[in-house]
């Protein structure tokens, strides 16, 4: 998705499930039965059990 673009999918799962819906905007611990989401012109990586948003290099194509 364009970094610019805004997601409404947390909000849409959150309507679906009881569990935490995250977006995931910056360093944060995973935590069992919570579900997250990446943020427009993000990239994650996980590492010692904590989820990395990173800005993604946008090429301009989908």
């Amino acid at each position: 998705m364009a970094p610019d673009h805004a997601s409404h999918v947390g909000d849409i799962l959150q309507r679906s499930t009881g569990m935490p819906v995250h977006q995931v905007t910056a360093t944060m611990p995973v935590e069992k039965n919570h579900i997250y989401v990446i943020a427009p012109g993000k990239q994650l990586e996980m590492s010692d059990g904590c989820l990395h948003a990173i800005e993604r290099e946008w090429s301009g194509r989908p």
